[in-house]
């Protein structure tokens, strides 16, 4: 019993196959249950998979804009721009950290508008 690790001792037997399954075991495909995040022009809504890549599943945006999904996902940045014809537009950026969704929005100053 020397060559086996201190962990797997300690456990015995079944616990060393726990933990020999558990090791093997991938779970970069979990899916958190999908959650709304709210942006200046609108609300999106996503899915982790894993502990740190995103999905797009839907955006739902304001009053005057539209929506356009650029990096739909899953990966480890998706975005998506808002735009009006009258007001600034917003790039939305997902990521997820740990499991848990982050939204960042960057305002795109629109020159052509009419600044009284």
């Amino acid at each position: 019993m020397s060559g086996m690790p201190m962990r797997a001792r300690a456990l015995g037997a079944a616990g060393g196959a726990l933990l020999a399954l558990l090791a093997g075991c991938d779970r970069s495909d979990l899916r958190s249950p999908a959650q709304t995040l709210t942006s200046t022009a609108g609300t999106v809504e996503v899915q982790c998979v894993g502990h740190s890549k995103i999905v797009i599943l839907g955006s739902h945006p304001y009053g005057g804009y539209t929506a356009e999904t650029i990096v739909r996902g899953p990966t480890y940045q998706a975005s998506l721009r808002f735009s009006s014809p009258t007001a600034n537009d917003f790039k939305v950026f997902l990521h997820c950290t740990d499991g848990e969704p982050y939204l960042d929005e960057l305002e795109v100053e629109d020159s052509t508008l009419n600044r009284a």
